[in-house]
């Protein structure tokens, strides 16, 4: 089957519309030519369209259609009680709404996060055939699934349909997106709204990501049938280093602050950093970010919007334990901070800042 065929001839093409109405001027009672040349179509094209709503998959045994001689007291009615997708309705399986209902059934489980294959939706597909009654290929009878060209026809026929990688997602995080959480949140940040006057650049969303002191190889070009080729670099697996972005509603950005697995900090390690970037050290075996940490975040934070009680910001991050201690939310009430935190387990969907995971090279 011919996946990308491309018309040989630029012939004016005729809508479904057009083609819907001049079969129903024949149901009633128009002649065939006189409704063809109503709707710039040519009479044959509209007799075997006819032909095809009445003896499709309604009536399969009957045979007595055609009409050789044009008598137009013996010329097919159109039966329209099912509608495909398509103007090549001989060999299509499924009704438009068929599947429409199946793509509705699709999206609905990636919705889950329960998101299926294209060997699943081929699976899926044979067997919504089968309980419906259809008529298949016998293909998909010899292979228990319909076949591939079937499954990229059907994808070409539904725009709203990809094939995506998805993001292994917890079951913690799956159940915990609900209605009442999402509510409680936006709530809360409504409330936090009220409380004074927030343009959006008074708005600020902070988000952390792991980062690798190594930089990924880019391919190069070595011999034909090598089984290895390597690539020098400053260490083979590298350490993770935390980056933490500030980022307001109008896309302004505070100078990210980067957490180093170190005793000690020493201003080359933000060697190529943007300017005013802040520098923090965890410990020799870990770059995760802690409340000691985040409090000079915040501090970094205020030293760059100059907020305060009469210059209040909102910032909106997730409720990880570094981000809840005492001592940030006693320094962010007093110094015009309003901290607005994510349910557990929905930054995923409710994080504004959708950080990339990017890799630097640090000294």
């Amino acid at each position: 089957m011919v996946r990308t065929y491309k018309k040989k001839q630029n012939k004016p093409e005729v809508s479904e519309e057009d083609i819907a109405k001049a079969m129903k001027a024949v149901q009633d009672g128009i002649s065939l030519r006189v409704a063809a040349d109503l709707f710039g179509m040519h009479y044959s094209a509209l007799f075997y369209r006819l032909k095809k709503g009445k003896v499709g998959r309604d009536n399969p045994n009957n045979d007595g259609i055609d009409n050789p001689n044009n008598d137009e007291s013996n010329r097919p009615t159109a039966n329209t009680s099912k509608c495909y997708g398509s103007k090549y309705t001989t060999q299509q399986v499924f009704t438009a709404d068929q599947e429409t209902m199946l793509t509705k059934y699709i999206i609905k489980c990636s919705e889950l996060n329960y998101g299926l294959t294209y060997r699943q939706v081929r699976q899926l597909a044979y067997e919504y055939a089968k309980r419906l009654g259809s008529k298949i290929p016998n293909s998909w009878e010899e292979n228990k699934t319909s076949g591939i060209d079937w499954l990229k026809s059907f994808m070409k026929r539904q725009p709203t349909l990809t094939l995506r990688k998805p993001e292994n997602t917890s079951l913690a995080r799956a159940t915990a997106f609900n209605k009442a959480n999402v509510t409680e949140f936006f709530d809360n940040y409504e409330r936090a709204l009220k409380s004074g006057e927030f343009t959006a650049d008074k708005i600020y969303n902070v988000d952390e990501t792991g980062v690798s002191t190594v930089v990924q190889a880019p391919n190069v070009v070595a011999k034909l049938g090598a089984r290895q080729v390597g690539q020098a670099v400053s260490g083979e697996r590298g350490s993770m280093i935390t980056m933490c972005m500030i980022i307001n509603a109008v896309g302004n950005t505070v100078p990210p602050a980067f957490v180093f697995p170190r005793a000690k900090f020493h201003d080359s390690m933000l060697f190529g950093a943007p300017p005013g970037s802040l520098g923090l050290v965890n410990s020799p075996k870990s770059g995760w970010m802690i409340g000691p940490l985040f409090l000079e975040v915040l501090k970094h934070i205020k030293k760059h919007t100059h907020c305060s009680k009469d210059n209040k910001i909102i910032v909106v991050m997730d409720n990880h334990e570094s981000h809840c201690s005492i001592d940030a939310v006693v320094y962010a009430k007093e110094n015009g901070m309003v901290l607005v935190t994510f349910p557990p387990h929905c930054s995923h969907r409710l994080q504004p800042l959708a950080i990339e995971s990017t890799s630097i090279l640090c000294y």
